[in-house]
């Protein structure tokens, strides 16, 4: 008898440190590991939300930037932490929902090795042609690439991206095919936009200064419903394809494991954030939108748009090592 409850006092001994960790949490500094390097929307996200969390929660909140892979680097990096509530990682569509279709291997499950807390921002890209360009309208482009196939071009970002993708699908679903001309990021591709050199683009806010200035012309907006940036801007979906929604979305996790109390106390901390008005207004600041950030959202977000992307991506031949 003895010994029995000697070894129940040891066990509850051992249990006492796990436990007071969890209801202290959180008890010293926490870390945001954004994906991709810093001067990206990702950074700005990260940085406002830190803000946030540091008021509301007590606590230092360091940004931390590991670029790489189209963010499976800092992706993998939170994966393989302690399941402790410190380490969050920027999830966003191109790493969780592109990625697993274009690399052959990788680092990671985007659902079982997460536990995803929520959807931060998201916003649409942006149907862009040049000023004087012919076409006014999406029917104009539509009638014109079915009566000369091959003849349109779309720049973008870069093989792979959500403007590339999102150019794709719609090309697809209007029944047309255009010529992709990639670039290493969206502002040289907008300048040959601009210059005529190519057709179109589907660019993300950060072209809508160039459309207020009349050198960029916008004509549609892939989000699924208008941009805050361009509200005068209709939809593809209010244009006649309903079935070509595209987001471009940032969101938070910790690894999987994370204790429930620990999950549950950050989503209910980052959502009352990102719901006031005040925090809203920032990110309206660059067309972003808070949408709804349960978790089963963003779960969702996820599943669905891998089964969007993977028989385009593979239909395409993207592949990355």
């Amino acid at each position: 008898m003895i010994a029995r409850r000697q070894l129940l006092g040891a066990a509850m001994l051992c249990a006492a440190p796990l436990t007071w960790s969890q209801s202290n949490y959180p008890n010293r500094p926490i870390r945001i590991v954004v994906p991709f390097g810093a001067g990206a929307l990702t950074g700005t996200f990260a940085q406002i939300v830190a803000e946030g969390m540091k008021e509301r929660m007590g606590q230092p909140v360091i940004v931390d930037y590991k670029p790489g892979a189209t963010g499976n680097i800092g992706a993998e990096l939170v994966a393989k932490s302690p399941p402790d509530g410190y380490n969050l990682v920027v999830t966003t569509n191109a790493t969780f929902a592109i990625n697993p279709s274009v690399y052959a291997k990788m680092p990671f499950d985007p659902l079982k090795d997460f536990e995803h807390l929520l959807t931060g921002i998201a916003y649409g890209t942006i149907l862009v042609v040049p000023p004087d360009s012919p076409y006014r309208t999406v029917a104009d482009i539509v009638a014109d690439g079915k009566l000369n196939p091959g003849k349109l071009t779309q720049a973008s970002s870069g093989t792979g991206s959500t403007a590339h993708l999102a150019g794709e699908l719609f090309a697809r679903r209007a029944g047309f095919k255009m010529l992709h001309v990639p670039y290493k990021g969206g502002p040289p591709a907008r300048m040959d936009v601009m210059a005529g050199r190519v057709t179109m683009m589907f660019t993300d806010p950060s072209g809508v200064p160039l459309i207020k200035e009349g050198k960029l012309r916008a004509l549609a907006v892939s989000s699924g419903r208008r941009s805050p940036a361009v509200p005068d801007v209709l939809t593809l979906a209010e244009q006649g394809f309903p079935d070509v929604v595209v987001e471009t979305w940032f969101g938070l996790a910790v690894p999987a494991g994370t204790p429930k109390p620990t999950v549950t106390k950050l989503h209910s901390e980052i959502s009352a954030f990102l719901e006031r008005k005040d925090t809203r207004e920032r990110f309206l600041a660059f067309g972003a939108e808070v949408p709804d950030t349960s978790q089963a959202a963003v779960i969702r977000r996820i599943t669905d748009e891998q089964q969007m992307w993977a028989p385009i991506i593979k239909d395409l031949a993207i592949t990355a090592e």
